[in-house]
């Protein structure tokens, strides 16, 4: 599955009114503008992050569980090799 598309800036289009279309956050629309014109091209990034927030008695396992990944995964992604009760974490 491809996880991006082009997609063709339309009048009055802001990154902030494209990442609502495909339901992103803003920063997945990539473009070498910081103000979008009618007819530019952007790259809508489709992989959508998800935001975990540790509670009691979470471990890095049953958090990867949680999420269908593995703790090496999250662990990477975050930077981190432990955890914290109220860390927010990359999924």
């Amino acid at each position: 599955m491809q996880n991006h598309i082009i997609y063709k800036v339309q009048q009055n289009d802001t990154k902030q009114s494209i990442a609502k279309l495909f339901n992103v956050p803003q920063k997945n629309i990539i473009s070498d503008k910081d103000k979008l014109s009618n007819g530019d091209r952007v790259i809508v990034d489709l992989t959508k992050v998800q935001e975990y927030i540790v509670m009691p008695l979470d471990t890095l396992d049953s958090i990867a569980n949680k999420f269908g990944t593995t703790p090496q995964q999250i662990a990477s992604k975050n930077g981190i090799k432990a955890i914290f009760i109220g860390q927010r974490l990359l999924i």
